[in-house]
């Protein structure tokens, strides 16, 4: 294909240009941002599961980065003992699951909530170029998996940003492993 040209015999050279190669600068990106939150989220200090979640989710990344590299499926998102439809599930009906609504995160729901908000919109900007990426000419996408699972992330994200959200507010047995 033209993203690649033979350079002296065993190495190939991708072409930089190409969407997919701006793709996986974005996919970096998002991993950096991820290492750096585990390192730096206040919340980590607080609730050992929430380093364990982020780990989660900085690894699901790196399959998200490995199955665009290799053309492999990418396998479902999990959090912790969440799979991919707990997530799901919890994300858009978090009343019922969490017993506190929906967010449109603000100041006052601290620190935490909003570096993971940050890092969930730029999720957000990933899933969108994996969009434009794999969008074909009739509007059909070439690698569904890849934007499910860049829509699954940011719902895991979201559903992270409520466990620290309803654990500061005095619940935590999610967080506590209760």
């Amino acid at each position: 294909d033209f993203m690649s040209q033979p350079v002296r015999g065993e190495f190939t050279l991708v072409v930089k240009p190409h969407p997919r190669i701006a793709l996986r600068g974005r996919l970096d990106s998002l991993i950096a941002d991820c290492v750096v939150l585990q390192h730096q989220l206040p919340a980590v200090q607080r609730y050992p599961l929430v380093a364990g979640y982020l780990a989660d989710l900085r690894s699901f990344m790196g399959n998200v980065l490995r199955a665009e590299v290799t053309g492999e499926p990418l396998a479902d998102i999990a959090m912790g003992e969440m799979d991919a439809q707990t997530l799901h599930r919890i994300s858009h009906d978090p009343l019922k699951h969490l017993q506190h609504d929906h967010i449109v995160p603000a100041a006052e729901h601290g620190l935490d909530v909003a570096l993971l908000n940050q890092l969930r919109a730029r999720v957000r900007e990933v899933e969108l170029l994996a969009t434009e990426v794999y969008l074909d000419v009739s509007l059909q996408l070439s690698r569904p998996d890849l934007v499910a699972g860049l829509n699954r992330l940011s719902s895991a994200i979201y559903v992270l940003m409520l466990l620290i959200l309803v654990a500061s507010q005095g619940h935590a047995a999610w967080l506590e492993g209760a």
